[in-house]
């Protein structure tokens, strides 16, 4: 049974919490590291190794290598499909449908 006193315990906790900013959880590793960014930048500007912040981080009870830390200083960008550059591609549909057999010299039979 709950008791009267822990819904009136509950309630002000509740009012307390009002005043406090919400509590953020991330998913991964990589999502709380973003939200670090600024002061990640900040050290690595003032010459922190990526190495040496990412320790700052793991000591602070987020296990994270320097490579994660290095995705946030650097990220990297995507880059687009390869254009097909070969000959067939090259070719309108028109002339790449009407390639003649060898040795044959008209494209459609008379």
């Amino acid at each position: 049974m709950i008791e009267q006193e822990q819904v009136n315990a509950a309630l002000a906790a509740l009012e307390r919490a009002k005043d406090l900013p919400p509590v953020k959880s991330y998913s991964t590793k990589k999502e709380a590291v973003e939200a670090m960014r600024e002061q990640i930048g900040h050290l690595h500007s003032r010459g922190w190794s990526v190495s040496a912040i990412a320790k700052v981080i793991s000591d602070a009870g987020i296990q994270v290598t320097p490579a994660t830390v290095n995705g946030v200083i650097k990220p990297r960008t995507r880059r687009g499909r390869k254009k097909n550059t070969s000959v067939a591609a090259s070719m309108t549909p028109q002339e790449n449908h009407q390639t003649l057999p060898v040795g044959q010299t008209d494209s459609l039979p008379g």
